[in-house]
């Protein structure tokens, strides 16, 4: 498993730079640095907050909470998802 991670952690990253480079190329320098100073904060406030979870509930809970606050993102993007799927439907259909 961790070799898997190892390759396929740095080649999303990698993707997700040149999709975000791509959005607009006239200000690629702020996007990038957008996404770092975002990425760094992240690191920062989660390591403050996952402190406490982990120093009394352990690892385990921590993944549980990670989850938890993933859901209502995952949620989102199915609905966005479904949404666009809709709307290419109709347009077919016409």
């Amino acid at each position: 498993m961790m070799p898997a991670w190892g390759v396929a952690n740095p080649i999303a990253l990698n993707l997700l730079l040149r999709r975000l480079g791509e959005l607009d190329p006239a200000q690629r320098g702020a996007i990038m640095g957008l996404n770092s100073a975002v990425t760094y904060l992240c690191v920062f406030v989660g390591a403050l907050l996952y402190r406490p979870i982990f120093l009394h509930l352990g690892f385990a809970a921590c993944a549980w909470a990670s989850a938890m606050l993933v859901l209502p993102a995952l949620g989102w993007a199915l609905e966005q998802r479904r949404r666009k799927q809709a709307v290419l439907r109709c347009r077919s259909e016409v």
